[in-house]
C-alpha cells in the first residue's frame, strides 16, 4: 500500500521541480541571467528591457549582466564582494551588448576583473568587480535594521504575503493620480508589471506623497530561485534590484514643485556585499539622500534580509536637474 503513495510523492516532487524550473526560467527571460558566451571572457545579452519613459537600458540589467559576465570567468570558490561602476552613455534595446571581461588580478585570497559594456563600438558603461575566498573572522560588526522596521517585517512580510506597489497604487488611486498625473500613473503600472520584482512600501504614503528624503522598500524577485544556486548569482539578481528606487528617492524633496520638470539620471553604482542573500526572498532597501548640489546627488542605501542581517551597502551619484535646465544641459 505504501508504493502508490510513494510514487505520487515523487510525482508531486518532480512536479515541484518542474514548475521551480520555470519560474527561474521566466525570471532569467525577463531580467539578465542567461548570457551568451562568444568567446573566453566575451559575452552578449540575449535580452534587454527599458520603460518606455526612460533614455535607455534598465540600468540595473547592465550592472547584473556584467556582474554576471565577470563571475563567469573567476573560479567559484571566490565569491563577489564589491563592484564599483560608472554608466556613460543610455544603451540602446535594439541591439545586444557586449561585454568584455578581463582578469586584472587572480591571487591566492583576492580576485579582480575589469568589465566594458559596448554597443556600437562605443563603451556605454564600465564596472570594476572584486571577488575572495571564504576566511575566518572572529570580529563581526554591523549597523542596525531602523528601529521598529523589524516588527514592521513581522508583521506585514512574515505572517501575511505584502500587497504590491501596484496594488499599493490602485489602493490610493485618487492620490495618486492627481500628484503624478494619469499618464505617468499609467506607465508607472506598465513598469511594475513588465519588471520581474515584487515592492512592498514599508509606509504606504511614500508612494503618494514623495517629499520626504528617505524611501524604505522591501523587494524581492519574482518566483522561487533553486537551492543549488551559487551565491554570486543572487548577488546578481540583488545588484539588479539595487538601482530601481535610488534615483527616484534622490528626486522625491523636489516633487512638490508643481508643474516643474525634474531630470535624474544615473552616473556611478557602487554596492558592498557584506553577507549571501537570497533573492527570492525579502529583503529591506532602506534608501535616502545625502547630498544634493551642482547637478548631482548622491543617495546611499543599506539592505538587510529577514533575519536583520545587513547584506549589503549601496552607494549611487546621478545627475538631478530642474525644468529649463535639462535641455540647457543635456
Amino acid at each position: 500500500m505504501d508504493e502508490p503513495n510513494s510514487g505520487s510523492e515523487g510525482k508531486e516532487k518532480d512536479m515541484s521541480e518542474a514548475a521551480a524550473d520555470k519560474e527561474l526560467g521566466n525570471f532569467i527571460e525577463k531580467s539578465f541571467l542567461d548570457l551568451e558566451k562568444i568567446d573566453d571572457f566575451l559575452y552578449r545579452s540575449k535580452s534587454l528591457w527599458k520603460h518606455k519613459t526612460a533614455r535607455g537600458v534598465y540600468g540595473g540589467q547592465v550592472i547584473g549582466q556584467a556582474l554576471v559576465a565577470a563571475s563567469e570567468c573567476i573560479p567559484s570558490e571566490c565569491h563577489m564582494h564589491s563592484m564599483h561602476s560608472y554608466f556613460l552613455r543610455p544603451g540602446n534595446v535594439a541591439r545586444p551588448i557586449l561585454y568584455h571581461v578581463d582578469v586584472t588580478r587572480a591571487g591566492r585570497t583576492y580576485c579582480s576583473t575589469a568589465v566594458k559594456a559596448v554597443q556600437a563600438n562605443q563603451a556605454i558603461f564600465t564596472m570594476q568587480a572584486s571577488f575572495k575566498r571564504e576566511e575566518e573572522n572572529h570580529s563581526n560588526y554591523q549597523i542596525s535594521m531602523p528601529k521598529g522596521l523589524r516588527r514592521i517585517l513581522l508583521e506585514l512580510v512574515v505572517h501575511c504575503e505584502p500587497a504590491s506597489d501596484s496594488q499599493l497604487m490602485v489602493k490610493s488611486c485618487s492620490c495618486w493620480k492627481e500628484l503624478i498625473g494619469p499618464l505617468s500613473y499609467k506607465y508607472r503600472k506598465e513598469q511594475l508589471r513588465e519588471i520581474p520584482i515584487i515592492v512592498k512600501y514599508v509606509k504606504e504614503e511614500q508612494i503618494v506623497y514623495r517629499t520626504s528624503q528617505r524611501q524604505t522598500v522591501w523587494l524581492k524577485v519574482k518566483g522561487h530561485l533553486p537551492d543549488n544556486l551559487h551565491p554570486n548569482i543572487h548577488k546578481c539578481c540583488l545588484a539588479y534590484m539595487s538601482d530601481m528606487y535610488l534615483m527616484s528617492t534622490a528626486s522625491m524633496p523636489l516633487r512638490w514643485l508643481q508643474g516643474t520638470r525634474v531630470f535624474v539620471t544615473s552616473v556611478d553604482h557602487s554596492m558592498w556585499f557584506h553577507a549571501p542573500a537570497r533573492a527570492d526572498e525579502w529583503m529591506l532597501f532602506d534608501v535616502q539622500i545625502d547630498n544634493i548640489g551642482d547637478g548631482r546627488t548622491l543617495v546611499i542605501g543599506h539592505v538587510w534580509d529577514l533575519k536583520g542581517t545587513l547584506v549589503t551597502t549601496i552607494a549611487q551619484e546621478g545627475v538631478l536637474r530642474l525644468g529649463s535646465e535639462i535641455q540647457s544641459k543635456l
